[in-house]
């Protein structure tokens, strides 16, 4: 028997459970490790002059998804809902191991350690400010807008977790800038298409039945469905859009010299750059759903505004500029 240890962990409140998998398809668990290894692991590219962080490591994740779901069970908030600081003052006065004993566990499945002076120093080292010059800077926030903001920011990347979304884009690009036609630059003029190009047939019939299609490939956008339209809406238009093109592509018999290597080449980077975009509009669907259902129910507006941050709304412009140079390219009209 332990007895300089004493358990702090309370019955797992079923409606907070719940919350989660309604709003996620995950326990709080599970959605506390998501947030950790994104805090722990994000880095800036090396290749863009960052240099990683030396004082955490992957094996600091479990700790910090142990304070980010015991601090969340106490405050009887969703792990995304969670302010930052508040976790950090959890693990600094809960958690601490400098604490007179007797010592708590960390309040999560599977992990009853306590945390050490120098584990706590690593674990408020994930939970502050990540890349201090980045402009514009980090904002305090919460837990799930801190993680949006840097899986969305181009140049970093949370290996093994996921890669840099911009990475993609940036190969696409390559590849577009490779078709001998007249691409146009990555501020959106539109592209046209190469002599020699001809369109898979699965695709002309897709352009041909989505007006939407034709809009993107010959005014470098897609056309707004209504004035006001939702960051979440333009998204799913977009993700939607972007798997029917490469499905059509992809189920196209192609014939030797129909596509060029590097066209193929900028739709498979793109269809990975395209998996990130979803990833986060689903983590946001999720949590519209979790706050819609609340009293007073959030505006719309405003929610966007306090959990949407600029780097998505870059991370989603520059999405849609790729594809639409990849439509021009292969739907547009020839260059001269």
């Amino acid at each position: 028997m332990e007895e300089d240890h004493v358990s702090i962990r309370p019955a797992v409140p079923a409606r907070w459970e719940e919350r989660h998998r309604d709003a996620f398809g995950c326990s709080a668990w599970e959605r506390a490790l998501h947030h950790a290894w994104v805090l722990t692991c994000w880095r800036p590219n090396p290749e863009l002059g960052g240099q990683p962080d030396p004082h955490l490591a992957e094996q600091d994740g479990l700790a910090v998804a142990s304070v980010l779901y015991g601090a969340a069970q106490a405050h009887h908030l969703l792990v995304d809902d969670l302010p930052l600081d508040e976790a950090a003052l959890f693990a600094t006065t809960v958690l601490s191991a400098s604490l007179d004993p007797p010592r708590p566990r960390l309040p999560a499945p599977r992990h009853g350690a306590v945390l050490t002076d120098e584990g706590l120093g690593r674990v408020l080292r994930a939970l502050g400010p990540h890349d201090a010059g980045a402009d514009p800077p980090l904002p305090p926030a919460r837990v799930g807008y801190r993680t949006r903001d840097l899986l969305a920011r181009p140049g970093g990347h949370t290996r093994p977790y996921r890669d840099d979304w911009s990475m993609y884009v940036g190969l696409a690009w390559d590849g577009i800038d490779q078709t001998g036609g007249r691409p146009g630059d990555r501020a959106g003029e539109v592209a046209r298409r190469a002599e020699g190009i001809r369109p898979p047939e699965a695709l002309r019939r897709l352009a041909a039945t989505h007006p939407d299609l034709r809009v993107l490939a010959t005014e470098g956008r897609l056309p707004r469905a209504t004035a006001g339209a939702s960051w979440l809406s333009h998204a799913g238009r977009l993700i939607c859009l972007s798997y029917e093109v490469v499905a059509a592509i992809g189920q196209s018999p192609l014939d030797p010299g129909t596509l060029p290597l590097p066209v193929m080449g900028a739709i498979r980077a793109y269809a990975t750059a395209v998996d990130s975009l979803a990833a986060a509009a689903r983590d946001l669907q999720g949590l519209w759903r979790a706050h819609a259902g609340q009293r007073p129910e959030p505006d719309p507006a405003r929610w966007a505004e306090q959990e949407i941050p600029p780097s998505l709304h870059a991370q989603l412009r520059d999405t849609e500029r790729c594809l639409a140079a990849i439509c021009a390219v292969l739907l547009g009209p020839a260059s001269g």
